[in-house]
């Protein structure tokens, strides 16, 4: 089988193990697996960092709003990071077979002390 790009991984374990050693290494805590059925060879990350600053629904919407929004920038910034590090440890550009599928839940609040 031939990919987009050379991947660095015999196996989708390694793979797996590998993302998310490097993820945790940054301070990103994640749950790292691959897809299955027509998405099987997709990796997909679900990033469980929870954001300093929750979003306000009652202000900015259900939806990533401005960039005055800060719970929609540490999102981003989030977002951009995790996929950086995915990319690096992998090989994978993103594309097609090899998409890379990263979820932040931008509306988990910090638990309460």
């Amino acid at each position: 089988m031939t990919y987009a790009t050379e991947r660095k991984f015999e196996t989708h374990i390694e793979e797996t193990k590998a993302v998310k050693r490097a993820l945790a290494d940054v301070g990103i805590l994640a749950k790292v697996h691959h897809g299955t059925s027509t998405s099987y060879r997709w990796l997909q990350i679900r990033v469980l960092n929870r954001l300093s600053v929750p979003h306000d629904k009652e202000k900015c919407g259900w939806a990533h709003c401005s960039e005055n929004c800060e719970a929609c920038a540490e999102s981003q910034t989030l977002y951009s990071r995790t996929l950086d590090v995915a990319q690096i440890v992998t090989g994978r550009s993103g594309n097609h077979d090899d998409y890379i599928h990263v979820s932040i839940n931008f509306w988990r609040k910090e638990k309460q002390p």
